[in-house]
């Protein structure tokens, strides 16, 4: 059971006045309860752990150190209403496998002030285990090697379409469609996230947005630059989405009056107003000349996902790069 969205909005509203003007300690207990949560995960697969893992006997003294000399006797009662209230808000959501009950990352705390985020992941030693290690070095030798020979595939125009093929050819005439070479090239490269300061529409204050340019990065396989491809950025590959929201509060499911549907998107981390996607992800005025022209985004390169099982994107990719030419 779950709350309703009036319900979470009343609740997350209190929350996040709470972390700018703390007039208890409930808050930070949840907080802090959700970043055990999220180490146990990384700690696991990256998206779940057994609920064993995270009981309040185990956290205790992470949930009140500096706050309590000792946790008080009710400890277990304030970390369970913790967990109860991170469940009916939609933070985490329970599941039953092999009869042993596994706590999942649903989304992201979205009444965080700015930059606390970072500092929980930092304050309980989180390595995401979605990220690459030394997140400032984007150099890459791009390239997805032939299943058949030593080759590598590169972008060709057929009587169908764009299709990549062999660089061996005609000693070697293996060939993959474009949804299947992106596929692999995920595997083995990952999926590059970008950041930077935008000015919000509504507020005026800079907010940091984020999203994945794949088209950009898939342009360094050979002839990629050649086709016309789609934009694909945040919002495109749900999988992904899932994987930015659980981390980045600002990262959410947002209704679009414009558009009127909702998608994953960025909000300002000030005032909550949706950046929509046609300023982030398909006309990014503040990054327009490194995206488009310069091929210069590692200035604002933030990590990498390394994805394990790219069989999560195929419905989407399939969906992006099956009919190009």
């Amino acid at each position: 059971m779950y709350w309703d969205e009036e319900r979470i909005q009343r609740q997350r509203d209190y929350f996040a006045e709470e972390r700018i003007e703390k007039k208890g300690n409930f808050t930070e207990f949840v907080v802090r309860t959700y970043y055990c949560i999220y180490k146990a995960c990384t700690l696991n697969d990256g998206i779940s752990c057994p609920a064993s893992a995270v009981s309040p006997h185990k956290v205790k003294f992470i949930i009140y150190k500096d706050i309590y000399d000792t946790p008080d006797h009710d400890y277990k009662g304030v970390i369970d209403d913790c967990i109860k209230k991170l469940k009916l808000m939609q933070y985490i959501k329970f599941r039953k496998e092999n009869d042993k009950w596994m706590i999942y990352l649903n989304k992201a705390l979205d009444f965080l002030l700015p930059n606390e985020h970072e500092l929980y992941l930092e304050k309980y030693s989180v390595n995401d285990v979605n990220a690459v290690e030394n997140p400032t070095n984007t150099s890459k030798d791009v390239f997805v090697g032939c299943t058949e020979c030593s080759g590598q595939y590169k972008i060709n125009e057929g009587k169908y379409g764009a299709f990549a093929g062999c660089s061996n050819y005609p000693s070697c005439k293996s060939t993959l469609d474009l949804p299947t070479l992106v596929l692999r090239y995920i595997q083995k490269d990952g999926i590059n996230i970008y950041r930077w300061d935008k000015e919000c529409y509504k507020c005026k204050k800079h907010t940091q947005v984020y999203s994945y340019y794949l088209d950009y990065d898939l342009e360094e396989i050979k002839g990629f630059s050649d086709i016309i491809s789609p934009t694909v950025g945040l919002g495109d590959i749900s999988y992904v989405d899932e994987l930015l929201s659980r981390e980045i509060p600002s990262v959410q499911m947002r209704y679009s009056n414009t558009v009127q549907s909702t998608y994953m998107a960025n909000a300002c981390q000030h005032c909550r107003a949706l950046q929509g996607r046609n300023y982030v992800v398909d006309d990014p005025h503040e990054i327009i000349g490194e995206l488009w022209h310069d091929r210069g985004m590692e200035k604002f390169f933030y990590k990498k996902l390394k994805i394990k099982d790219v069989s999560m994107l195929e419905q989407d990719i399939k969906h992006l790069y099956a009919q190009l030419h």
